[in-house]
């Protein structure tokens, strides 16, 4: 997961918890920069949660304005990440999903966010 603060990665702290090494009220995800130190806490009503937060995106530049480097592999890699979290979810709630359609939504996010 990435921080909806910075953008870095984060502590997955959900299986030390489910494991007993953290308390059950620590944080599921905490930021890895200390200077950031931004956490993401459980939802009350786990049932009724929806998705997981996408990252903020920056605003869509016309084709014809934007720089060579415009589709990296960085950017695909951010949307594997939100696609992964998207996955974890839906199995979560009960759904099956194959690593072909984890593929399939990175592919769609990378080409909707251009």
């Amino acid at each position: 997961m990435q921080c909806p603060k910075c953008g870095g990665e984060m502590w997955d702290n959900r299986q030390k918890k489910a494991d007993g090494t953290f308390k059950a009220n620590a944080p599921d995800y905490k930021c890895k920069l200390d200077s950031c130190a931004e956490v993401v806490w459980p939802d009350k009503d786990e049932q009724g949660a929806g998705p997981p937060p996408m990252r903020e995106q920056p605003p869509v530049e016309d084709e014809q304005d934007a720089p060579a480097e415009h589709f990296t592999v960085s950017k695909f890699k951010h949307c594997i990440v939100d696609a992964t979290m998207l996955a974890e979810w839906a199995k979560k709630h009960g759904l099956n999903v194959s690593d072909v359609e984890i593929a399939k939504w990175a592919t769609t996010l990378f080409i909707n966010r251009g």
